[in-house]
């Protein structure tokens, strides 16, 4: 038997890892999906056992040349459909298309689909006919459409298999649980699933998951008569019944396990909603609840060691809450969580950069149709901080120490000039930002502006394509050592960017939306550094 695997997008190797785990053989990671080979006992353990994939489906045929929808209709038509369903049961027909250049639309794709079964069953029959149903048909068809490949599918799975069934109600629920799964098996803590906390936990929904995982619990568990082939006329009762034992019996082991998380929300609903999930998934003895306000936790609120944080926290795009949120995300982490290490999902990835540090890795899923960033950080301890400023300030002592080009010298020379000229003269005036440097020397084509003497703003002029890009790049590199020797900014300091000629230099360049405040005579201006070509 070949089955695909339909999965969320950028979780495909994990799927391919669940079904190395249950016995398939031939794994193909493919385009939305894992196929792979197996038995009916394949099929069955990956229904109950995988946390990820979203549908497992048996395929019946495939065809890599149907031009139009006859040559579909009658391919369609030389599928024995008779040995999957006869005339009392009912069906559905669900259709996926990709670049098909002949299908404008998938309902008459599933409705040619439909006509050709209905006809073979009909012709096999005697004239008799099975019916189509929606709501809770016998037996579901899925046909996919790929340019002109065409390939046939047998439902095995039925519904979702990220509905675990234990979400009932509410409309708290953002996130999918196989996403939230995804989301733990990419983290630290799925390694080694030491004590785990989610500050942000709202439907509890990644406590839960992750209890699930702690205990060996198969997702299918918690409703094993949802599955579709429970009504296939080649379903294996006993065959079933014993993938089931197996199950109970790895969960019977699990549960014994010494697990530890700790799920906290400000909002008493969400903390009320995300019980009653946990006990539904008959998981709530391994969560610990708690209606807690991350942005004022403090030391002792904190657990002893170093642990893990996996977490989905609020966001808004452009919101002035969500901002503030997130840097006191990171500074609470920063201080209160040495050691530990943080995985946060995020659906506005300029959200993250106001976390103030540095994610080690990142990953990116769809929540639905929203882009979502997971970013891994590991929080360093005082000392290793300490470690790291010495060994950043030794770094740039030794490169402060090494001679100048002859180049950078004279840029050097010229910028120390200007700043003797126009430092006094902007001080007595009030002026704490200002151009510095604009091409003063025309083979040194940059502009240069100093803020308040701590941050510099340097624009490099696009050079002409007579100037050969090796001597354009070092150049240009003399500017910037000339620079930060000159005004003695570190180099994290000085924001560097190229001017182009004509409007697009003037286009979005980032989405940090991080900006500085900077005084001057009384008043206070909000600089960006990042995001476009001007700061204002």
């Amino acid at each position: 038997m070949i089955f695909y695997a339909a999965a969320p997008a950028n979780t495909y190797d994990l799927v391919a890892q669940e079904a190395t785990a249950i016995g398939a053989s031939d794994i193909i990671v493919t385009g939305g999906g894992v196929d792979f080979r197996g038995t009916l006992e394949t099929a069955y353990k990956f229904c109950l056992h995988s946390r990820v994939a979203s549908r497992l489906l048996m395929s019946l045929a495939s065809d890599d040349k149907l031009y139009d929808a006859d040559l579909f209709y009658e391919a369609s038509m030389k599928i024995p459909w008779e040995k999957s369903v006869e005339p009392t049961k009912t069906f559905p027909v669900t259709v996926t298309t990709y670049s098909c250049p002949w299908l404008k639309n998938t309902t008459f794709g599933a409705m040619r689909l439909k006509d050709a079964i209905v006809d073979r069953i009909r012709g096999y029959y005697d004239g008799e006919r099975p019916s189509v149903e929606f709501d809770n048909p016998d037996i579901t068809f899925h046909v996919h459409f790929e340019r002109d490949e065409v390939k046939w599918y047998l439902d095995i799975s039925g519904r979702s298999l990220h509905q675990r069934g234990y979400r009932r109600g509410g409309s708290r629920v953002t996130l999918k649980e196989n996403l939230a799964a995804a989301v733990l098996m990419r983290s630290e803590w799925y390694k080694e699933q030491g004590l785990l906390l989610d500050p942000f936990c709202g439907s509890g929904t990644i406590p839960i998951e992750a209890a699930l995982i702690a205990t060996d619990t198969a997702p299918g568990l918690l409703n094993p008569q949802r599955f579709a082939f429970l009504k296939l006329n080649f379903h294996n009762p006993t065959l079933w019944e014993e993938v089931l034992e197996e199950a109970y019996v790895m969960h019977e082991a699990g549960i014994k396990r010494e697990i530890k998380i700790l799920a906290w929300d400000i909002d008493k609903g969400s903390i009320d909603y995300a019980q009653r999930n946990a006990r539904n998934a008959r998981v709530i003895d391994f969560i610990e609840f708690t209606q807690k306000d991350f942005t004022t936790v403090e030391e002792e609120d904190i657990p002893e060691g170093a642990h893990y944080v996996v977490t989905d926290p609020p966001y808004g795009v452009r919101s002035e809450s969500s901002k503030r949120l997130y840097i006191t995300m990171g500074e609470k982490f920063n201080t209160l969580f040495p050691e530990w290490y943080v995985s946060l999902l995020c659906g506005e990835q300029s959200l993250l950069s106001f976390v103030d540090m540095k994610p080690e890795r990142t990953n990116t899923f769809y929540n639905g149709p929203i882009e979502a960033q997971l970013a891994h950080y590991r929080v360093f301890s005082k000392a290793e901080r300490q470690a790291m400023m010495e060994k950043a300030l030794q770094k740039r002592a030794e490169r402060l120490a090494q001679p100048l080009s002859e180049g950078a010298q004279m840029v050097y020379n010229r910028l120390k000039k200007n700043l003797g000229r126009l430092g006094p003269k902007m001080e007595k005036e009030g002026v704490s930002s200002f151009r510095l440097y604009d091409a003063d020397m025309p083979e040194y084509s940059a502009a240069i502006d100093f803020y308040e003497g701590k941050y510099v703003h340097l624009q490099e002029y696009a050079p002409p394509k007579s100037v050969d890009e090796e001597d354009a790049q070092r150049r240009f590199q003399e500017i910037v050592d000339a620079t930060e020797r000159a005004t003695e900014v570190e180099l994290e300091h000085i924001f560097i960017k190229q001017r182009q000629k004509g409007s697009e230099q003037y286009e979005k360049l980032d989405s940090t939306e991080k900006f500085y405040i900077m005084r001057e005579n009384g008043l206070m201006f909000l600089v960006n550094f990042s995001d476009y070509l001007d700061t204002g």
